[in-house]
């Protein structure tokens, strides 16, 4: 079975990613800034999806959001 809507509850944005580069040249800056790790945040994408690896993000439709888990 294909899951086509899933509602899933997240905290504040934190900050986003404009574009692979963005993400390429500022993700440490940025993780660092806010002082959290990838184990506490989610990542969706322009789209909607969420985000948990490299490879998702490369292939993501951006800006990609950054939301502290609640």
């Amino acid at each position: 079975m294909l899951l086509t809507n899933v509602t899933m509850t997240v905290g504040e944005k934190l900050f986003e990613f404009s574009s692979v580069d963005d993400w390429h040249e500022t993700v440490r800056e940025k993780f660092t800034e806010h002082q959290v790790n990838w184990d506490v945040v989610t990542c969706v994408s322009a789209s909607g999806h969420v985000c948990t690896t490299a490879q998702e993000l490369y292939a993501a439709d951006f800006p990609v959001k950054v939301y502290h888990n609640p």
